[in-house]
């Protein structure tokens, strides 16, 4: 499925939970990335954009996971999170015209984007703390 934005926020609106679920999972909603079909955000983001204590959204985080609204997994500072099974199936029964075809990404598994993530911000925070670029490679 090939969601965006507003169909993710219709989906979390109409589905029930809690006051400080809907509001931190409309948050991840709106970091909404459509290329990647993920949401890449920190924690301390969804906190300065709800007003919630990292309590409040640590524990929202949490239950939207248990409660297959969103997967997600750790990266480094930030986590990144993917439509979960929930809101897939309302966007499916409610909105069928957003279906269409897989995007070639989502051939890889999520852990494995999980792990690529992970590795490109690592090497990007190891350049800014030496200040310099990768040197070009050398031709044989």
């Amino acid at each position: 499925m090939d969601a965006d934005s507003y169909a993710i926020m219709r989906a979390i609106a109409a589905l029930e939970m809690p006051p400080s679920q809907k509001l931190v999972g409309m948050m991840l909603a709106l970091h909404f990335h459509r290329p990647s079909q993920s949401v890449r955000v920190r924690r301390s983001t969804i906190c300065e954009e709800t007003g919630f204590s990292l309590r409040t959204v640590k524990t929202a985080l949490q239950a939207l996971r248990d409660g297959a609204f969103f997967v997600g997994c750790r990266t480094g500072r930030a986590s990144v999170y993917k439509v979960g099974s929930k809101v897939e199936e309302w966007m499916v029964q409610n909105l069928p015209h957003q279906m269409v075809q897989n995007l070639p990404h989502q051939d890889e598994s999520f852990e494995e984007l999980c792990e690529a993530r992970y590795k490109s911000e690592l090497e990007r925070e190891r350049q800014e703390v030496l200040g310099c670029l990768p040197l070009p490679r050398r031709r044989k």
